[in-house]
């Protein structure tokens, strides 16, 4: 299992945010509990992997209700919603007493929840209008995650669902000089630890703190590489991985060209690694669009001697290297200080291509089970959830042979 999986919080003091937000939420939650409601809903914003999900996996837990949920592989229709309503949100337990919240509700990217001008064209015609009227009548808690906030805002609904709502943007920081930011660091670095700890594996102090810089806000993206580097048995391409970042820095800042390609004789990583690095990274150094035009003009030339450095002759690898080199040389506005440099995305989604693999047999399994398409059986996983979490799934996941991991992806 992924360390960012095995290691995800489930009480709520795990969870990494400031104390105000985490507060917030923790009153919202009690006010369920007590049965003294605040809010119907509660709305968790902010950019993928700063811990939405999470945290509603969290307060469920810290309800101890179950949660249900409906993300962005289900339908996102007025229909559908009213499922949800009908499922679990409007009405409580026919048989039970209580007047304590007995299930969480998670609608999960409602930023993509889109309606219709015309009803007579269906689809999503209605959807975050009748999301509001779960909101409003909801006996149970509902939690709302989006990462566009602004544009849900500017939806049919979107405004009175938000006034319903307790909200919260998940942003751990504002600056990267204030206090705030010092924290999340510091929360960061102990979780760091506490998963080495846990794992039994070590790494020096400073590349944790590469690794944390190089990736925040992204909790998830900082635990994934985490693992990445501890789990490489060896050292020298461990320090390969600390090295590009070096590399990166100079690329973009240095003012001496032969110096910086005199040190390539030392690098521990191919010119297709250097290039792939410079171009996850090209938009987030330079901002002016000529700046941009420019520098990439010279890492595609260096791109096309990579692939010919293949295909042709292998001498031409170095020269790739040495016009990517150079993209920094084109630009008139360069950033004074150091940006935060991540690792390119194609090498990252090599690194989860099992979490894909495993998604992919899945549907097709199921497909396969209900005779349908894998794109069909997409738009019921929300049905696959519900069951997993009944003793009937076992039987169900027995038949279909379904592995660990392809569990996961319910």
């Amino acid at each position: 299992m992924a360390w960012a999986d095995k290691y995800r919080p489930v009480d709520i003091s795990e969870l990494i945010m400031p104390s105000d937000e985490l507060n917030s939420i923790i009153r919202w939650a009690d006010s369920w509990r007590n049965n003294e409601v605040i809010k119907k809903s509660l709305i968790l914003y902010g950019d993928p992997g700063t811990g939405k999900t999470t945290t509603a996996t969290v307060i469920a837990n810290y309800l101890n209700v179950p949660l249900i949920e409906m993300n962005a592989s289900d339908e996102r229709n007025a229909d559908s919603m009213k499922r949800v309503a009908l499922m679990s949100s409007l009405y409580s337990d026919l048989l039970s007493e209580r007047r304590i919240p007995d299930r969480l509700i998670l609608i999960d990217e409602a930023d993509n929840i889109f309606e219709s001008r015309d009803p007579k064209r269906g689809g999503d015609y209605g959807g975050i209008t009748e999301l509001l009227n779960v909101v409003k009548e909801t006996r149970n808690p509902v939690i709302i995650t989006m990462n566009d906030y602004y544009s849900f805002r500017s939806k049919r609904s979107g405004r009175e669902i938000i006034d319903n709502s307790l909200v919260i943007e998940m942003r751990p920081y504002r600056r990267r000089n204030d206090q705030r930011y010092r924290e999340f660091i510091n929360k960061c670095l102990e979780r760091c630890h506490y998963i080495l700890k846990k794992e039994g594996k070590s790494l020096p102090e400073n590349d944790i703190i590469r690794i944390i810089k190089e990736n925040e806000p992204d909790i998830r993206s900082i635990i994934n590489d985490l693992e990445a580097y501890a789990q490489d048995s060896n050292p020298g391409t461990r320090n390969k991985k600390i090295d590009i970042y070096r590399y990166v820095i100079d690329t973009f800042h240095s003012h001496d060209y032969d110096k910086l390609i005199n040190s390539f004789s030392d690098a521990d990583f191919d010119p297709d690694y250097y290039i792939k690095w410079i171009d996850q990274n090209l938009k987030e150094e330079y901002q002016d669009p000529e700046d941009l035009k420019n520098a990439y003009d010279i890492l595609s030339i260096a791109d096309l001697y990579s692939r010919l450095s293949y295909r042709a002759n292998y001498m031409l690898t170095g020269i790739s290297q040495e016009i990517a080199a150079g993209v920094s040389l084109m630009v008139k506005n360069k950033n004074r200080s150091t940006g935060r440099y991540s690792m390119p995305d194609i090498i990252k989604m090599y690194s989860s291509r099992k979490g894909i693999n495993g998604a992919r047999t899945l549907l097709e399994k199921l497909a396969a089970l209900n005779h349908t398409s894998s794109n069909v059986i997409v738009s019921y996983l929300w049905f696959y959830r519900i069951i997993k979490r009944t003793a009937e799934f076992k039987r169900i996941s027995r038949i279909l042979d379904l592995s660990d991991n392809e569990v996961k992806q319910i």
